[in-house]
């Protein structure tokens, strides 16, 4: 999109260590609150330096020409306890350690969400856009239904957004164990590019939480030769310091090695099952 032409796009992989983490996360139903709380807990600790600033962006469709209207929901406006899916939402993303929230209702048409979604984005200066991705499973995991609207929304972020985005896909498992009593097992399938080095920088924010353990599996061709391909140095640099254990004594890293486009599926097909 044009208008976003002048800003550099921000990520996790170059914000500085002692920035704050900006996260903007976007709530189209009251199901979707559960799956993105799951998510902001990994990346928050007790008594961590710097907090994680939240915005929970609610996203309410209208039908029409009508003009879009933004609405800010702090502690002082009525608004926020008249609604009661806004106080519910409210009580609990506050409930979430070392992390400061704020609260916002956009009223759009769906054909212009995705630039108030971007235009939040840029005044909030968020490293990272978290979406759910309109899927929707039974409690038995079986898949149930698909949101057209939402999946093109997504995509539209996907193209434009100023900034990094996670579509969130919850199956129902990972918020019902997401609660501090369980630990979390997270992983991660790296093959090169951006998009792996960001993943890698999101979980590199993980390793303080003493509930979560990573594996980074990365697939290596065994063609692969040498080389100073800026792609490749980047995708070392991000690399180089998961394979000093003691360091990073949460994060297991891991290399297999492959044959071809098929045996990369095969072995993703694997690792799902663990």
């Amino acid at each position: 999109m044009q208008k976003y032409v002048g800003y550099q796009k921000r990520n996790i992989f170059s914000l500085k260590p002692d920035l704050d983490l900006q996260i903007l996360t976007c709530l189209h139903k009251p199901e979707n609150i559960s799956g993105a709380i799951a998510f902001l807990q990994l990346l928050s600790t007790p008594n961590q330096e710097l907090p994680i600033v939240v915005t929970v962006l609610h996203l309410v469709k209208l039908v029409g020409k009508i003009v879009p209207v933004l609405i800010s929901h702090n502690k002082s406006s009525k608004r926020l306890t008249n609604n009661s899916y806004i106080h519910t939402a409210n009580l609990a993303f506050t409930q979430l350690e070392s992390v400061t929230m704020t609260m916002f209702t956009s009223l759009t048409h769906e054909n212009l969400m995705h630039d108030e979604i971007c235009t939040l984005a840029l005044d909030q200066t968020t490293s990272m856009i978290i979406v759910p991705s309109g899927r929707k499973w039974t409690i038995n995991g079986e898949f149930e239904s698909d949101d057209e609207a939402i999946r093109h929304l997504n995509a539209s972020l996907l193209e434009d957004a100023p900034c990094s985005t996670g579509i969130l896909v919850d199956r129902g498992q990972f918020s019902c164990r997401s609660s501090r009593k369980y630990n979390v097992d997270v992983g991660v399938i790296f093959i090169g590019g951006k998009d792996d080095r960001e993943a890698i920088s999101v979980v590199k924010r993980m390793k303080l939480n003493p509930r979560v353990n990573v594996t980074v599996i990365r697939l290596v061709s065994n063609q692969e030769i040498e080389s100073t391909d800026w792609e490749q140095i980047l995708d070392h640099e991000v690399l180089e310091d998961l394979k000093d254990t003691e360091a990073t004594n949460c994060i297991t890293y891991i290399e297999r090695t492959v044959t071809s486009g098929p045996e990369v599926a095969t072995a993703v097909r694997l690792l799902s099952g663990d």
